[in-house]
């Protein structure tokens, strides 16, 4: 009779026998991950099973110089438990779905050529973040300028992450004519780059200004004068030390 609510007899004129049977409910959990690797994935399993999902292959390789790091999971319609990662497990009483979040990351490579060192932290960086290297001369020698992704001769050196960096610093028995730009931030925010900026003569030197969260710009000072309040301010042509 197949799995009616009820059923009736009707005009009942003999004996009759009735049983019910019962199943346990199914529920489905949809799995969404944008890079694969999602293990065991989509199921559909008893009410109330206990369910364990894994991210199987962060990181995952890009292009040159990119990669895509899973970061957690997100359940809508269940309560679950985020183990760490790349795992989350859940009792499954509803139909839910698990989404695998995946932040992107750009490989920073500073190296120093010959007759110098460079100072930084090579590796992974997240997308957006910033990456920064200083040049340092052995003696008898001058920093002349990074090539490579990067083509300046500011030092420190000082990048966003909007993809893969591999700068080359450069360096020559022949001093370059530089001025230093000492740039500084007051509380609740950050400049960037920062500290004593040596800028090579006729140069362009950009700063961004980055207010803390809940916070803004409020004044931004040039040689002791007021520039307003901009997101960034660029000295062109550079032939004298500022501030």
């Amino acid at each position: 009779m197949g799995a009616p609510g009820s059923y009736s007899f009707s005009n009942v004129t003999a004996n009759h026998t009735i049983a019910a049977s019962f199943a346990i409910d199914q529920k489905t959990l949809t799995v969404a991950s944008a890079y694969a690797g999602a293990s065991p994935g989509n199921v559909t399993v008893n009410f109330g099973t206990a369910v364990s999902e894994f991210v199987v292959n962060s990181p995952v390789a890009g292009p040159a110089g990119t990669r895509y790091v899973c970061t957690g999971g997100t359940v809508a319609g269940n309560a679950f438990t985020a183990v760490n990662a790349t795992n989350v497990t859940l009792t499954l009483t509803n139909n839910a779905t698990l989404t695998w979040l995946w932040k992107t990351q750009y490989l920073w490579s500073a190296t120093a050529g010959a007759n110098g060192t460079v100072v930084t932290s090579n590796g992974w960086y997240d997308a957006g973040a910033g990456a920064s290297a200083s040049a340092v001369a052995n003696t008898g020698y001058y920093f002349t300028g990074w090539t490579g992704s990067v083509t300046n001769t500011l030092n420190p050196l000082a990048v966003t992450m909007s993809g893969a960096r591999s700068v080359t610093a450069n360096f020559s028995t022949t001093p370059l004519v530089q001025y230093t730009i000492v740039a500084t931030a007051g509380a609740n925010g950050t400049i960037t780059p920062s500290g004593s900026v040596l800028v090579t003569q006729g140069a362009t030197a950009t700063f961004t200004f980055t207010p803390d969260a809940n916070y803004q710009v409020s004044d931004v000072l040039v040689d002791g004068v007021s520039a307003g309040a901009p997101g960034s301010y660029s000295f062109s042509n550079v032939t004298t030390n500022h501030t």
